[in-house]
Parts: C-alpha cells; structure tokens; sequence
C-alpha cells in the first residue's frame, strides 16, 4: 500500500507533466535528482540513459513536451512504496 503522501506526489506529477507545468515538474525533484530512462539511452546516447540534476531534467522534460505534445501519462495503480 502506498503512503498517502508518496500518492500526493504522484498525482501531482501526473499533473504537471500532463499540463507541461515545466517547473511544477522539476519543483517535485531534488536538486540532485537522477533519471534514468531506455528513452534517454536511445536519443541521447552520450548519456547512457542517466541525466543527474535539474537543468539536465529540464531540458530533457522540454524536449519531450516540445517533441511529443499529445504524451498523456495516467495513472493505473500505485503499489509500492521505496526510499532511496
């Protein structure tokens, strides 16, 4: 079962990607934040699919949202929680 909180967080980046709310996006990630994505890999090989840090997660978040307007993300289930 998820914390209510780790649901809030969810929710709340569904919505901001969902409205391309670029900076609601980034305002959910630590400054320090690491995001690995197969999709990264493939389109920014030089990456090996890892992007550290929030200027590295904005512009990868912009391009998506420049690159592919109708990507609408929904939610099917939240089942797990994990502190990292």
């Amino acid at each position: 079962m998820i914390s209510p909180k780790n649901r809030q967080i969810a929710l709340d980046w569904l919505k901001a990607f969902n409205t391309k709310d670029l900076e609601g996006l980034l305002h959910l990630y630590d400054n320090n934040a690491e995001h690995y994505s197969p999709k990264l890999k493939v389109r920014l090989p030089e990456t090996k699919g890892l992007i550290k840090g929030k200027d590295a997660l904005r512009s990868w978040w912009k391009d998506a949202f420049d690159r592919l307007p109708t990507l609408h993300y929904r939610l099917v289930s939240c089942q797990l929680d994990i502190v990292v």
